[in-house]
C-alpha cells in the first residue's frame, strides 16, 4: 500500500486542476488512478501516494457517504457508489474518529502533565526567587557590617594626625609654635 503524501498529492492537484476539482471532494471512479498514471504527467509511486492521500482524508470519506456518484477525468463519466463501499467508508470513517479520538485523549493527558509541570516550575522560580532576594539580603547586610567593621578598625590602628607647624609672626621676629599634642600612653 503507497504511503499518503501531502506533496504527492500537491503535484497532483497542479497537475490536473482543470481536469479534477480537488477542493470539493467528489468520489473518483474505479480506474482513475490507472488513467492518472497512463497519462504520464507524474509517476506511478507519486499516482499512488497522492491518491492515498486524497482518498484517505476525512473529505473524501464524507464525500463518498454523503454522494450517490463516483467522478473520473472526463466528468461526463460517472458510476454508482454501492453500498458495499459505503459500508467499507463507513468502517473507515469510524476507524480514523476512533484513532483521532485516542490521539486527542493523548494529547489532553499530555496537556495536563505539561500543566502540572508548569506549576511545579511556577512554585520552584517563586522559591529560588525568594531564596535569592534573602540572600541578596544577607549578602547586603554582610557587606554593609564589614564596611561599618572596616571603618571602626581604621580608626583605632590610624595614629592620630600630627600637627601642621603653624608660623607665627609677631613684630620683633618670626617664631615657631608647635601645638601641643595629647600624649598617648602605651
Amino acid at each position: 500500500m503507497p504511503r499518503p503524501s501531502k506533496g504527492a498529492f500537491e503535484a497532483l492537484r497542479n497537475a490536473y486542476q482543470d481536469r479534477i476539482d480537488f477542493d470539493t471532494p467528489m468520489p473518483l471512479t474505479r480506474g482513475t488512478g490507472e488513467a492518472l498514471i497512463a497519462d504520464g504527467k507524474l509517476t506511478q509511486s507519486r499516482v499512488r501516494c497522492a491518491l492515498a492521500y486524497h482518498t484517505d482524508s476525512p473529505e473524501y470519506l464524507l464525500a463518498v457517504l454523503e454522494q450517490d456518484r463516483r467522478a473520473g477525468l472526463d466528468p461526463a463519466v460517472t458510476e454508482p457508489i454501492l453500498d458495499s463501499e459505503r459500508a467499507y467508508t463507513k468502517k473507515r470513517v469510524i476507524t480514523l474518529f476512533n484513532r483521532f479520538k485516542a490521539r486527542i485523549a493523548t494529547l489532553l493527558q499530555d496537556i495536563e502533565a505539561l500543566h502540572q509541570a508548569l506549576g511545579q516550575a511556577r512554585k520552584t522560580i517563586r522559591r529560588q526567587t525568594y531564596e535569592m532576594r534573602v540572600m541578596q539580603k544577607n549578602l547586603n547586610r554582610a557587606v554593609s557590617q564589614r564596611q561599618q567593621a572596616e571603618a571602626a578598625l581604621r580608626k583605632l590602628t590610624t595614629p592620630p594626625k600630627e600637627k601642621t607647624p603653624v608660623v607665627v609672626r609677631t613684630k620683633k621676629r618670626r617664631t615657631l609654635s608647635v601645638p601641643s599634642t595629647p600624649r598617648h600612653s602605651d
